[in-house]
């Protein structure tokens, strides 16, 4: 079973929201991140000849399915910089990123935005801020990190492409594709 975490902030409270097994066996936050990302897929792409030359530092199309958990973080309106909210965000994952179980795995940190013209520049921008973050304030490893910006190409709610809930930032374990 594929675990389903989110993170909302707002102010100074943090809100996380687990769906699957963590959520019913009280798991931590961290844990939670640990489990979905370490998770292998659970169907065989890599045996799909459209998808099997996919490398780490490419768009990952939805249907390849990898571990991944989405953040949502807040960012300055309209911009790259990460908001003081969403700074908090940031810390669980670089928690679990810096976990023993998922120490050697590389992630692409995959900034998606709701549909707007501009879409694709900001979230490359968001996404190589979110590195720097992690790098910089958690010294997670930066060869552990692949910055990509999706723009509004993978939106999470396609019936309503301005919905805030398709700004998020996705980790997705992409280990298997180097």
């Amino acid at each position: 079973m594929k675990t389903v975490f989110h993170l909302f902030c707002a102010g100074a409270l943090c809100l996380a929201v687990t769906h699957g097994a963590e959520a019913q066996q009280g798991g931590s936050i961290v844990d939670a991140i640990v489990t979905a990302l370490d998770q292998g897929p659970t169907t065989r792409s890599v045996n799909n000849p459209a998808t099997a030359m996919l490398s780490a530092d490419q768009f990952i199309p939805p249907n390849y399915d990898l571990p991944a958990h989405t953040i949502y973080v807040q960012f300055e309106p309209g911009g790259h910089m990460i908001a003081y909210e969403g700074m908090s965000a940031l810390r669980s994952i670089a928690a679990a990123m810096l976990d023993p179980d998922l120490g050697d795995f590389t992630f692409q940190v995959g900034a998606h935005m709701p549909a707007a013209n501009d879409a694709l520049p900001i979230s490359s921008r968001r996404a190589q801020i979110v590195v720097d973050h992690l790098v910089t304030f958690y010294g997670i490893p930066k060869e552990n990190l692949i910055p990509m910006g999706y723009g509004n190409m993978k939106l999470a709610n396609p019936t309503a492409p301005a919905d805030a809930l398709n700004e998020r930032i996705e980790f997705i374990n992409v280990t298997s594709l180097k």
